[in-house]
């Protein structure tokens, strides 16, 4: 075992015991009315208006929830922020936690021990993707929702390009819908792109859609054991004819080379997503979430969304997603008062409030049905069904790791093979 490996399994010993005694009779405080009347202080980067609807919608049957106050704070340098409120004693009672801050956070949160909160029962209640939020000494979170990776389409695009619709599978993607919409200039500059692959620095979710295609190649790329928290792109469970990470990243960067048949996208050529709104990109991949920027990113879009392309090898989906989840941190002042919150905003109805307001797609299984008529919410709670989060070392420090990686590759200083090693060492290393 590594030091930082020997390191980590005492820290999970020490917080296991230290969660036993916290939270070992806290199912026993649920609906004791001196659990609010310190006050709960709530901490998170989503929207405060549409937080505050939740709570005032709770307030109107729970007047002891006038004491719980949520406050916004800005995504950038949100994890820097909390840990330097947490050392000079202004911790918040709650923070909304996502799952690729979570290895950053997770040493300074209590974990609910499992004969609080049953392995069994959180398996049963969640989405597998929400697993993330379980480690061996209990749950760190309790999960309300998740922010999946969706494709964004033209319409009028792939209508133009004798379509009829968007591409299912990446065999599709390839054989079929490429050679008919990417279109380029006498001179051979690209005037229509298919698809935003192969660069790093004008794709706004690279990172993502590079996670999202190892998942799907077979790679665990993130895990958990007994030796702690580990990362291997080409780590995987299954047969696979070459290692998933390899398989993956060389897919994407065909996307981008000037001698392929897919060459499609440059980095001389705008962000993907400006280039979507512009109509010069025909599908764009980002999260859920953002269905209503582009509709009034555009009002003349004539747009729709859809699962991610998977491939036509297997009938077993994969894909990728944020999960946001409620957790306690070590220094909260009411951490009764936390716990009571947080079991009461993760229920099955409350969860689907916030979901609504912030257009994401649920965790529970018991809501993945409820869509309805809704198209767009129909497409979000399918993907939140097959959808997988990471742990994310240093969002920092591994979007610098994957940028480095698809230029050595795209650049031709590097193999993929020895792309993908070098980037798993960093990102290790960068735990």
């Amino acid at each position: 075992m590594r030091p930082f490996q020997i390191i980590l399994f005492g820290v999970f010993a020490a917080l296991a015991i230290g969660g036993m005694l916290m939270f070992a009779t806290f199912r026993g405080f649920i609906g004791e009315t001196d659990n609010l009347t310190a006050g709960v202080e709530i901490w998170g980067t989503l929207g405060q208006s549409e937080f505050n609807a939740v709570l005032e919608d709770i307030r109107k049957k729970d007047e002891r929830w006038t004491t719980v106050k949520y406050t916004q704070l800005q995504s950038n340098g949100f994890t820097e922020n909390f840990i330097n409120s947490l050392a000079e004693g202004n911790s918040p009672d709650l923070v909304i936690v996502e799952s690729d801050l979570l290895s950053q956070l997770y040493t300074k949160l209590i974990p609910i021990p499992y004969e609080s909160y049953p392995q069994r029962d959180y398996k049963d209640r969640f989405v597998d993707g929400a697993d993330i939020f379980l480690f061996p000494n209990g749950v760190y979170a309790l999960p309300f929702a998740v922010d999946p990776l969706v494709m964004y389409w033209n319409k009028n695009m792939i209508a133009s390009a004798g379509l009829a619709t968007p591409p299912r599978t990446w065999e599709e993607l390839t054989e079929k819908t490429l050679p008919r919409v990417t279109q380029f200039t006498d001179a051979g500059d690209i005037l229509q792109s298919t698809v935003a692959f192969g660069e790093f620095q004008n794709v706004r979710h690279a990172k993502e859609v590079l996670l999202m295609l190892m998942l799907q190649a077979g790679s665990r790329v993130s895990f958990k054991n007994e030796r702690g928290l580990n990362i291997d792109l080409n780590a995987t469970d299954s047969n696979t004819p070459m290692p998933p990470g390899d398989a993956a990243t060389g897919f994407y960067a065909n996307f981008s080379s000037r001698s392929s048949t897919w060459y499609t996208w440059n980095r001389a050529l705008p962000d993907d997503r400006s280039s979507f709104l512009a109509e010069r990109l025909a599908l764009y991949f980002g999260p859920g979430s953002e269905y209503k920027d582009i509709e009034t990113g555009n009002p003349n879009l004539s747009f729709d969304v859809s699962e991610v392309p998977q491939s036509g090898a297997t009938n077993i989906k994969h894909g990728y997603g944020r999960f946001y989840g409620f957790a306690i941190p070590r220094s909260a002042h009411n951490a009764e008062g936390a716990f009571e919150v947080a079991d009461a905003l993760s229920t099955d109805a409350t969860a689907l409030q916030l979901v609504k307001r912030y257009g994401f797609a649920p965790v529970h299984r018991s809501l993945i049905e409820s869509a309805g008529g809704d198209a767009v919410a129909t497409v979000l709670f399918r993907s939140a069904l097959v959808a997988q989060g990471w742990l994310d070392p240093n969002p920092e420090a591994s979007n610098t790791i994957f940028s480095m990686m698809i230029d050595a590759i795209s650049s031709g200083r590097g193999k993929v093979s020895e792309a993908i090693n070098d980037a798993t060492i960093k990102l290790q290393n960068a735990f």
